[in-house]
């Protein structure tokens, strides 16, 4: 038996529509990105902060993300891992 963190989030009795991205997912919070039960991350907390004042920092600084045309994301081809290697973007920088 093999298991993928690539495919967590993914199971369609779960999550209708596992491929789309979809921020407002009614079980959202029911991922495996910090573990589960007794294996659950003790820093999970921390990280969820650090993202959180990431993000807020950049998108005032930021605005107007897009991926630019005819230059896709470079997507992983693993087993285990789902994501992109590499995805370009263009912005503009915030008033």
């Amino acid at each position: 038996m093999f298991f993928s963190f690539g495919a967590t989030g993914h199971d369609p009795e779960l999550y209708p529509e596992p491929a789309t991205y979809d921020i407002h997912r009614a079980n959202l919070k029911r991922h495996l990105g910090f573990g589960r039960g007794p294996h659950f991350c003790v820093g999970s907390h921390l990280a969820r902060a650090e993202a959180r004042i990431a993000f807020e920092r950049l998108l005032a600084r930021l605005t107007d993300f897009r991926i630019p045309e005819g230059n896709p994301p470079d997507p992983i081809i693993c087993v285990a891992l789902h994501g992109y290697r590499k995805v370009d973007l263009t912005f503009s920088r915030a008033s």
